[in-house]
Order: C-alpha cells, then sequence, then structure tokens
C-alpha cells in the first residue's frame, strides 16, 4: 500500500503537466461562460511536458526536514512506477514500465544519481524514437532544468 505523501505526489505530477501544457499552447477552446479548456495533448506535446516536469523534479525534489535523500529517492521509484502505469498514453506507459524493469531507477545515493539516471532513460527514448540525444553530465543537466526563479537548488 502506498502512502499519502506518495498518492499527494502523483496527482501533483499529473497537475503540473497539465499546467505546463496549458502555458506551452495558444490554441484553447472557449466555452460560453468563458472559462476555456485545452485541447487534447498530442503525443509529442505529452511527452516534452512529462519529461520536462520529471527532469525539473529530480534536479529540485525538495526534502523535509527527517528526511534523507535517499528516502526521496525511494519515493519517487514508487512514484515513477505508478505515474507508468497511469499514463495517458498506453503505449508509452507500457514502454516506461519496461525501462524501470530493465534499469531501476536508484534508490541509494543522491539526487545527482537520480538527475544522470533520468536523462539517460531520456536518451535511451529518444535513440529509439530517432531524436537528438542529450548530454548527461550534471552540469549540463542543471542548467536546462534548475529554476532561477525563486526556487534555486538548495
Amino acid at each position: 500500500m502506498f502512502n499519502l505523501k506518495l498518492v499527494s505526489l502523483v496527482g501533483v505530477a499529473l497537475f503540473v503537466v497539465g499546467s505546463l501544457y496549458v502555458l506551452s499552447t495558444s490554441r484553447v477552446v472557449v466555452e460560453e461562460k468563458g472559462s476555456f479548456y485545452p485541447e487534447p495533448l498530442s503525443k509529442h506535446q505529452l511527452g516534452r511536458n512529462t519529461w520536462s516536469y520529471l527532469h525539473t523534479m529530480a534536479t529540485m525534489f525538495p526534502l523535509e526536514d527527517d528526511e534523507t535523500e535517499e528516502e526521496k529517492l525511494v519515493m519517487i521509484d514508487q512514484f515513477l512506477r505508478i505515474f507508468a502505469k497511469i499514463f495517458p498514453c498506453p503505449i508509452c506507459g507500457k514502454h516506461f514500465e519496461e525501462m524501470l524493469q530493465r534499469t531501476p531507477p536508484p534508490t541509494k545515493g543522491t539526487r545527482k544519481d537520480l538527475e544522470i539516471w533520468l536523462c539517460e532513460r531520456h536518451n535511451e527514448v529518444n535513440k529509439r524514437l530517432g531524436k537528438q540525444i542529450f548530454d548527461c553530465t550534471l552540469e549540463t543537466i542543471r542548467a536546462s532544468y534548475e529554476q532561477t526563479d525563486g526556487c534555486p537548488i538548495e
């Protein structure tokens, strides 16, 4: 059974991925009451926004006063396994599950281990799709995903 923190983390992740999409698109459907709903995500948009969120999460995850990085890594491992099962694209979700089985995320070590592991998994997907392969040095990862608007890495 998963703990409440993890279930909340999954909910936040889904909200963030959706929010990233809303911010990244200018095409919206306007309803009579004035509210708006984004058009459905394409597979490309879903993948891009998801990878952006996952890389940012790996680079920026906060630690509570009573947590260690290893405890958070175990939580993130559980989160990724749930995330793969509920991913909106069933084909992508299955591929991600298989990748997690072949090369599990680190549950020992530090944030750096997770950041590099995730970059390598992203490259694995990109290679399969014939897309650009990224430099997985820590400096490059952090330059791409570290937030500079009030949420710096500790």
